[in-house]
């Protein structure tokens, strides 16, 4: 069962990769890091989002810097640590990430258009319940 599950996956992800780049100009690294910021209140540390990501420090920082030329996030000084600088999500980085998220949405819902409506809602139940069972 995890087979087709792991198929699926990759399927989608590379599909929406491919979409990002084309569409966005957005590395999926990149469209992670804005979405987390939009989650989280539009303002994080770098630690925060390497400790959210599977970057690389160096990692990290490259995609912060690509982020930061196209004036997606900004860096500013944290009122609590003089010495520490948080990551913003500016507004131009918003409304990419909206747009985005919302486009990719729609374009991946494509795979399961061989779905009926009330396989879809059953499918939906089994992922649901699959992803709240504590399994270690």
């Amino acid at each position: 069962m995890t087979f087709p599950i792991a198929l699926i996956h990759k399927t989608i992800f590379s599909h929406s990769e491919s979409f990002l780049k084309e569409h966005f100009d957005l590395l999926n690294s990149e469209a992670d890091v804005l979405a987390l910021l939009y989650t989280h209140d539009k303002v994080l540390s770098p630690t925060q989002l390497y400790d959210m990501t599977v970057f690389s420090s160096g990692g990290m920082t490259k995609v912060l810097k690509r982020l930061q030329d196209r004036n997606l996030i900004c860096r500013k000084e944290d009122p609590s640590d003089k010495r520490c600088m948080l990551v913003c999500l500016t507004q131009s980085g918003e409304k990419l990430i909206v747009k985005s998220l919302k486009d990719i949405s729609i374009e991946c819902s494509k795979y399961f258009e061989v779905l009926s409506q009330e396989e879809k809602q059953t499918f939906s139940t089994l992922l649901k319940k699959i992803l709240s069972t504590p399994h270690f």
